[in-house]
Formats: C-alpha cells, structure tokens, sequence
C-alpha cells in the first residue's frame, strides 16, 4: 500500500511512526508535482513547505486548534494530509478542490485566503473569539510566509498583536522569496518569544520547537528555513519562475508554451513598454513582487534603474507611482486585476484625485478559471468606473494594447487603465500602425447585412464569441454588427446614437466582468434617453464569487452566459420590444 493511502486524517499522521516521515513527505511531493504538471498550480512555494506541514499536523489538532496560511498557495500538502489526498487529482479543476485554502471545502481549512497579509490578522481575531469562549478552546496558529510579512497589513497586525498580547504562535516560513532582508529580525526585535532559524526540513525539530512554542502564553515565534522548489531540480533553480505555473511534464519540466505564432499578453505588455522606455527616459516600470508574470522580467533586466518590484505591498505601490508622476515621470503599474483591489484607495486618493498620469496595466484581468473566487480578475471595471477622469481601456489584439499604452503615455494622458485577460494571443507584431487611440472610440468590424438590428459590443479578444452570437441571429432571421467597444470608460456614446439612429433595437453587451457596475451599465446609460428607446441585454459575470473551474467555457456554462444563451436572450428582448412598440401604437 502506497503510504498516502494510510493517511485518511490528520490523526494518521500523528500516528505514523517517525521513521516514516521522509517517506511520507518524499510522496506528497511526487503528487504536487504529478498534480501541477497536469493542471498548473503553485509549485515551488508547495515544494518547500511539506515537512513544516506535516510537523504542523504531529503537533497541532485541527479543526480545534486554528491553522491559519498566509496566501495558503502554499497547502498543497495541508489539504493531502487532511482527508484529500484522493480527491487531489482534481485540483484546480471544475468542482474539484481549490488550489487555496476554502472554509466550505473542508473543517481543516480554518480561514481562505488568496491574497498576501491576511494570517496574523485573522489568527488574532480567532484568538480573541477563543478567549470570548465563541469557539473552542485551542491554539492559534498563522503561517506566514512568501513575502507576505513584509507587506502593510501583515506589519499592522504584529504591532497590533504585541500591544494586545493575544496568544497567537506566528510561523515564518523564511525560505528567501523577496523577502526584505530583516523581517524576521523586525519580528524578534518586538520581543516575541522567538525560535530560529532552524532547518524546516527536519520534520522531528520543527515538531520539537513547536511543542515548546505550543504551551507558553502570549505571542511567540518560530522562523523555519525551507527551500522553495525543494525535489524538483528546475524550481529548486528558478524558484520565482516556478512559483506559479501552467501545465509541464514532470519528467523534463518541459512546460507547455504559447502555440507558434502565438504570445502570451503578458509578454505582448512587457516587450512592448520596454520599446517605450527605451525611447522615452520618463517611463517607469513598477510591480508587487510579481515581475515575471507582468511580462516585465526583461525590463527589470534591461532598465533596472526605471524599474522596481517593491514587494507585496500593492497600496504603497499605487501612491509611489503617484508620486513618480507628480515628480514628472511616467509610472506603469504592473498588477494583476486581482490584487489591484488592495490599490484602488490609493490610485483614487493620490493619482486619479490629483489628475496624475498613472497607467495601471491590469493583467489577470476577467476569470482566472484555475485559480478561482480569490483571483479572478472581475472587479475592476465596476471599482473604476466610478473614479472621475479616468479611462479604461481592453485591446482586443496586442497591436491595439501597443496603441492604448502609446495613449496613456502620451503628454496630457490622464490616469488610465489597460486590461487583459491570462492566455495567449495571436501574434500581430508586423501589424503594428504606430497610432494613437482616439479616447472613447469603439470600432465596428463586422456586420451580418446592411441594415442589423442588434449591435452586439464586445470588450477585449471577444471576436469567436460574437461571431457565434452572429450566427445564431442569422439563422433566426436577424441581422447583427459587431462592435469593438475598446474603452469601458468613456463609452463611444456618438456611434451609440448614430447606431440607434438606424435602426437597432438592441444593443448586447458582453464584459470578462462583473455585471453590477459596469460596462454594460456604462452603455445602458448612455441609451437611457435615446429617442428610440432602444433595449439593452448586458452579460457580464453574476452577483455571486465564481468558483475555480477547469476552463472559461465551463465558468460561462455554469453562469448561463454561452453563446447560445446570448443569442436567446436577445431574440426575447427584441421580441418584447417589438410586442410593446405595437401595443404603444394601438
């Protein structure tokens, strides 16, 4: 018998014998990176983290004491090692389990989290709820780790946790990933009662120094040194470019690249503001420890003193590049759609406030099918469209993401906004015009007959969906035309009109976004007081947290968003439309 198939429950673990326990850890890596290979996940933080997690569950008895995970990227083996090492080939995976800790997945994961900061914070509300007697009596645990300690909220929490002396034992798991050098030094010098570093590694002396931190009162520390990547050579070399990671053969580490003449968005974005920079010494690149996966690797490289990563800190990022603008220089932030929700005060309150020239590159932006509820990129639309002066762009094409990033660099540029979705694109280099982007300009590109009577207004690389949609209408008789809408703010409220003016009944609009608050509602709003009172059938993601899944398709399918679903339910509301005109003139 294989020895996952022993383990059914933490108290498994707890009961394996010692001599045991490189075997065990020896297989939970081999099915990380079986898992990953297949799926993409989170490797080299995992990697590194199975022998802290094991010790964890020797020591600890959850659900009753709280094991809490800072980002919780890195439980792979949490979860394996707690009831769901059968189900863990379906990571990631269409109602499979979560690549991140999920209250509603299991009674072991004490809090979600997908984000940086979140660990010591909750770990002291569980405390003082335990000490309220609202939740059993237990420890409190909060491993923090992968840069997370340096960021603001995480730093908040520990002054907070030494003024209010709550019992929590902080875990941090140092295994050098942009870690500033000194915070572990910054957490012992504010008097914890502190162990460490010791090797993370060592299953029987992390259970040891665990043991010994479990009983004593108030808060303590434990700082372990792991490897990130630890078993799988080309993590352990390139710990960064593994840390997240698309589908690979575990054998070779060979990964499965963009399709010839395809690239990646986020490389389309990167090669393409390193052109700028190169020409203009007022561009200035910045990121929240997510340089690889911005696309902005080679201009780190290439332009280090127009560049800087500044660490999980997205709200000091935001006013750094307004201050960088209000100095004169032109500030790209880099930053998954995600984690821009941390950012959004401080763009609002310190660039788009003050009118300054940020342009905040939103990658990740619409779902992230793998990564789920805490990732996917669907906010931001709905969060900027309020903000008064700014523009939000989506190209539909990396020729047109060159022309809106000449846009927003341009002199007298506003604060602005570009967003993209994760995947490849074809790539369209030799078609690069060179232009700027009339601000507020959609596009038609495509129309079914002379006279459509829907305008169907898509945002981004959305040409497949509309045709599909197209098609549909056709085959019911209805003739349709394709808008590129290119801004989700300002919306082109001249083609709008001079759409309705001849004839079209109803506009449909599709956004890789939430429905409540944008662009739909952008549109909407500009037809209000038409004349023509034409309808208006907005698709966008539902009122609800979309769950992982294996692929958009299956995203769109749960949500009744399909193309089919599209086509129906404009048909329905011409079809209303038309029953009301008739009743009106009666």
């Amino acid at each position: 018998m294989a020895i996952l198939d022993e383990i059914s429950a933490p108290a498994d673990v707890k009961n394996l014998p010692a001599a045991r326990l490189g075997e065990l850890a020896a297989a939970v890596r081999e099915r990380i990176i079986r898992a990953t290979g297949e799926c993409g996940g989170h490797l080299s933080s995992n990697l590194g983290a199975v022998e802290l997690e094991i010790a964890l569950l020797r020591v600890f008895d959850p659900p009753r004491d709280a094991v809490l995970f800072d980002v919780s990227h890195q439980t792979y083996a949490w979860k394996m090692l707690t009831g769901r090492a059968g189900a863990f080939s379906s990571l990631r995976r269409t109602d499979g389990i979560s690549g991140f800790q999920r209250r509603c997945e299991s009674p072991m994961d004490a809090f979600g989290a997908g984000h940086a900061g979140t660990a010591l914070s909750a770990a002291m509300g569980f405390a003082a709820a335990k000490m309220c007697g609202a939740s059993p009596a237990g420890a409190v645990v909060a491993v923090v780790g992968d840069a997370a300690a340096g960021n603001g909220i995480s730093l908040e929490a520990l002054d907070d946790l030494l003024e209010s002396g709550l019992p929590v034992l902080v875990v941090l798991n140092d295994n050098s990933s942009a870690a500033p050098p000194g915070i572990a030094e910054r957490f012992a010098a504010h008097a914890l009662k502190s162990v460490g570093p010791i090797d993370g590694h060592d299953i029987g002396l992390v259970e040891e120094n665990l043991k010994r931190l479990r009983d004593l009162d108030g808060p303590r520390l434990l700082r372990v040194a792991t490897q990130k990547g630890r078993g799988f050579a080309p993590a352990e070399r390139d710990p960064e470019a593994w840390h997240s990671t698309g589908p690979f053969d575990p054998e070779t580490g060979v990964r499965r690249e963009c399709r010839p003449g395809f690239v990646s968005w986020s490389d389309a974005f990167g090669d393409f503001l390193l052109e700028c920079a190169e020409k203009d010494p007022a561009v200035f690149a910045i990121t929240a420890a997510m340089t690889a996966g911005t696309g902005l690797s080679r201009f780190a490289k290439a332009l280090p003193g127009r560049f800087r990563d500044v660490g999980i800190r997205e709200a000091h990022q935001g006013s750094f590049a307004a201050g960088l603008a209000a100095a004169g220089m032109k500030p790209v932030v880099a930053v998954y759609s995600t984690f821009f929700q941390r950012e959004w005060d401080s763009f609002v309150h310190d660039a788009a406030l003050q009118r300054l020239p940020v342009l905040l590159a939103l990658d990740r932006a619409g779902v992230v099918p793998g990564d789920g509820a805490t990732h996917h990129g669907v906010f931001d639309i709905a969060l900027l469209r309020p903000v008064p002066g700014v523009v939000v762009m989506q190209p539909r094409s990396p020729a047109q993401l060159r022309s809106m990033v000449r846009t927003a660099l341009a002199p007298g540029a506003p604060p602005c906004a570009i967003r993209w979705p994760r995947g490849e694109v074809p790539d369209d280099s030799g078609a690069d015009s060179g232009e700027l982007v009339r601000i507020g300009s959609a596009v038609e590109i495509s129309r079914t007959g002379a006279k459509p009577k829907v305008a169907i207004w898509t945002l981004g690389p959305e040409d497949a969906y509309a045709r599909q949609i197209a098609a549909a209408l056709v085959a019911a008789g209805v003739d349709s035309a394709h808008v590129d809408a290119r801004f989700a703010k300002p919306v082109d409220e001249a083609l709008l009109a001079r759409e309705a003016e001849e004839g079209v009944e109803v506009f449909f609009t599709w956004e890789d976004g939430v429905k409540t608050g944008g662009f739909g509602e952008e549109v909407r709003g500009a037809l209000q007081n038409r004349p023509e009172k034409p309808s208006v059938v907005a698709f966008g993601w539902p009122d609800e947290f979309l769950p992982h899944a294996t692929s958009r398709e299956d995203l769109m399918a749960r949500c009744g968003l399909e193309p089919a679903a599209a086509a129906a339910a404009i048909m329905e509301a011409l079809a209303a439309r038309r029953k009301n005109f008739a009743g009106s003139t009666n």
